[in-house]
């Protein structure tokens, strides 16, 4: 059998079993018209057979292009250049048709489509995260005594990817001041879209710290009548924790100088030093507490009389006591007797019934009626 395209002879081949195969690689490029003539054999007549075209398509290469692009948000194709220049080529990654746009590596195939040519290149797409710089911003806070610090972040993201940034921020001082320094450490992403990017770790920042109110209370000392309006209180607070300074008032005061329970005293010109103190703005310079003020033990002395001798133990004695300087106390009693009716120097003098009275008495108490 003779295999001819069109009229010219491509070469020959011996039927076998009713079949000759013939095999060629100098066909030329496009439509070819394909034919066999039987010759015969004595026997069986020759013959040639219908026409069968067969289209030939050219080798082409492709070198594939754009394998390296970076996330932003629109979908990622590949290029490539063919030879012969100026083919078409159709593109799948991972298998699929449509190009993808998260970051990542996918796997491109490139097939020539123009007619007559045939050829095809396989490689990967790198789609790098995109550098995303993240910025944050101090957020003003009261002392607290710790460097604790909030901040708020700010980036570049394409609109509507969503994702969450986190990191640790620390103030550089715990102390008040003015845009204190933020060291923020550790930013990190997480989230829907957070694979497509990548951050910087580290971002500076600054925030206010702002003094704390500080509210002392007082507690008033209770204190024996001494016809003052002077009092004693000890201060308390509400300091952070660990906290030192020292507190201080100008004047204590109790509104009455006379005996009674729950009084109230005035405490004025209260204030704060050293230490942490400058942290702090006290919310009162004044403060209101009570405190009793007790009575005051009365010592009243005897002092005898010298009589003649008269043969009775009658005695005369004066009363002298260690009051209060102008509070008006009388002082008496209701007998005095020597020991002895004879006479003789510094016989003892029995003095009964002691007491006191007068306008200052309620603010002392004298329990011994005898001397």
């Amino acid at each position: 059998v003779t295999f001819f395209d069109g009229a010219t002879k491509l070469g020959s081949a011996t039927l076998s079993g009713g079949t000759a195969t013939f095999a060629t690689s100098s066909l030329a490029f496009g439509s070819r018209s394909l034919t066999a003539v039987y010759g015969g054999n004595g026997i069986d007549l020759g013959s040639t057979s219908s026409v069968f075209t067969q289209t030939v398509d050219t080798a082409a290469t492709v070198t594939l292009t754009s394998l390296a692009q970076t996330y932003s948000k629109s979908p990622k194709t590949a290029t490539a250049t063919t030879t012969p220049n100026g083919l078409t080529v159709s593109f799948t990654y991972n298998g699929s048709g449509t190009a993808p746009t998260a970051a990542g590596s996918y796997t491109v195939v490139g097939t020539v489509t123009t007619a007559g040519y045939l050829g095809s290149a396989t490689g990967t797409l790198v789609i790098s995260p995109f550098t995303l710089n993240v910025t944050a911003t101090g957020v003003t806070k009261i002392y607290d005594g710790t460097t604790a610090a909030t901040v708020t972040f700010n980036d570049n993201r394409f609109s509507g990817d969503v994702f969450t940034v986190s990191g640790t921020s620390t103030f550089a001082s715990a102390n008040v001041g003015t845009a204190v320094a933020i060291n923020v450490t550790g930013i990190s992403l997480s989230g829907a879209a957070a694979g497509n990017y990548t951050s910087n770790a580290t971002a500076p920042a600054s925030a206010n710290i702002t003094v704390r109110s500080l509210t002392v209370t007082a507690t008033g000392v209770n204190k024996i009548y001494d016809k003052t309006n002077a009092a004693t209180v000890t201060l308390a607070d509400n300091r952070v924790s660990g906290d030192v300074f020292t507190e201080n008032y100008s004047t204590a005061t109790f509104v009455s100088v006379n005996v009674a329970n729950n009084i109230v005293v005035s405490v004025t010109s209260i204030s704060i030093s050293g230490g942490v103190s400058s942290n702090y703005t006290l919310s009162a310079t004044t403060a209101a507490t009570t405190a009793n003020i007790t009575q005051r033990t009365l010592h009243v002395t005897p002092t005898g009389v010298n009589k003649t001798y008269d043969q009775t133990t009658t005695a005369t004695v004066t009363l002298s006591d260690d009051k209060v300087s102008t509070d008006t106390i009388t002082d008496a009693y209701t007998s005095a007797a020597f020991t002895q009716s004879g006479a003789g120097t510094a016989i003892t003098v029995n003095v009964t019934g002691i007491s006191i009275g007068g306008a200052s008495v309620a603010n002392y108490t004298d329990r011994k009626s005898t001397r």
